[in-house]
């Protein structure tokens, strides 16, 4: 049997750790994670990464939070699970490496809303899946079942020699003559990749990331294509130069720095707001390049309930009502946020959403939560599978009557690797 590190960030993954943890213990193994740290003398960071160096084996979750940076003895400015997975490598600890698969299904509220820890987590998802035969998971469950199936291996317990930090021997100092030879062949190498990233970028008609944070210091112009005289921009919730876009009328608008490329099966997250006591919001999933087609999901409120309506929306017009669901949002003001999530996979779109409060009642009025936030999981709405009507598209924005305007804070988009 064996001691395992376990390294994740706590709070979105301590279900999966919970899981994780039994599913080892009931194997007969030893779990170390920092659920069962008590009173220690030592700094949080040093006391983790002398627990690696006690373990037999290192084992990673990672879904998508980058989680906290120590500020103290941390020049790189790494998180805690970044540290603890350089130093399992470092100290040769076997790290078994299990990653949330991009496609499943996650609550919307445990994924990181701020731009730099999205690039964070990413950059470091991606150097895992490169430099290690990862299992995906795609919930808790699935995730304890392949731990159990990666842990059946033995594990050589032997201590190994450290390796030394590699060392280089100056390089000679080239002749006159070589430096000319040698700035034609870097000339050359630069313009052969620089010509197959065009050519390779020309044949992928998907993108793997994209996003929209209104900015003071970009035009509106330079990215979307829009009514002009109907859509603006205006002070957004963060400080600086972060700006929300309002979005009014009926004709709708699509990002126009895509280069062409178009989506298939992706996920869209996006926040969004009532604006002036509006009572309807409206996005278009696999929106046409002509703005004139798509599946277009209509939030409505009717009296004191508010209701998702999902259309076939062609020519400009909705044509066909697939459904209707109501869903809960409590009283209206504009402090009010709707943080929506939706994955789509061929004719269907799964939702998640979480309607938040910035400014909650104390105590909450009748039929709301404590919390102020309200969640809806798993809200699947699907069309014909015999008739797919858009196979492709981007993502959209409008306003279904010309009296309601909605608020947008922010648009991501992710799709599958090709």
């Amino acid at each position: 049997m064996a001691t395992f590190y376990l390294s994740s960030t706590i709070r979105d993954l301590e279900e999966c750790r919970k899981k994780v943890a039994e599913t080892l213990r009931q194997l007969g193994h030893t779990v170390v994670g920092m659920e069962d740290y008590t009173a220690d003398s030592r700094p949080p960071l040093q006391k983790v990464l002398a627990d690696i160096a006690e373990c037999d084996a290192y084992l990673g979750l990672f879904a998508w939070r980058y989680g906290y940076i120590p500020k103290k003895d941390n020049p790189r400015k790494l998180a805690f699970t970044e540290l603890e997975y350089r130093e399992a490598v470092r100290l040769q600890k076997h790290p078994l490496i299990f990653i949330l698969s991009e496609d499943a299904h996650w609550p919307v509220d445990q994924i990181a809303q701020d731009d730099k820890e999205r690039r964070q987590i990413k950059a470091l998802r991606e150097k895992l899946s490169q430099d290690h035969n990862v299992k995906f998971f795609r919930d808790c469950n699935d995730l304890a079942t392949k731990v159990s199936i990666a842990v059946s291996r033995p594990i050589d317990k032997e201590p190994k020699p450290i390796p030394p930090p590699p060392t280089f021997p100056p390089s000679p100092t080239p002749r006159p003559w070589k430096w000319y030879a040698l700035a034609v062949i870097v000339t050359v190498v630069l313009v052969s990749v620089a010509y197959g990233i065009k050519v390779a970028s020309r044949r992928n008609e998907r993108m793997n990331d994209w996003s929209s944070r209104f900015n003071k210091t970009e035009k509106l112009a330079e990215h979307w294509q829009y009514p002009k005289d109907l859509w603006k921009t205006e002070p957004g919730e963060l400080q600086g130069d972060d700006e929300a876009l309002l979005v009014k009328g009926q004709e709708m608008g699509i990002p126009s720095d895509l280069g062409g490329k178009v989506f298939r099966n992706f996920r869209a997250n996006f926040k969004i707001r009532f604006k002036n006591g509006g009572d309807r919001a409206a996005w278009v999933l696999r929106a046409q390049p002509d703005r004139a087609g798509g599946y277009l999901f209509e939030l409505v409120r009717e009296g004191t309930h508010l209701f998702l309506y999902s259309w076939i929306y062609d020519r400009k017009q909705k044509v066909e009502n697939l459904r209707k669901d109501e869903v809960p949002f409590g009283r209206f003001r504009e402090s009010k946020s709707l943080t929506i999530d939706v994955v789509v996979e061929d004719n269907k779109f799964n939702y998640n959403m979480i309607f938040r409060d910035d400014e909650p009642d104390d105590p909450p009025a009748p039929g709301e939560p404590k919390s102020g936030a309200t969640v809806v999981e798993n809200l699947e709405i699907s069309d014909d599978p015999d008739n797919i009507r858009w196979q492709s598209g981007t993502i959209g924005f409008l306003e279904t009557d010309d009296t309601s305007v909605m608020r947008v804070e922010s648009v991501y988009v992710f799709t599958p690797k090709p």
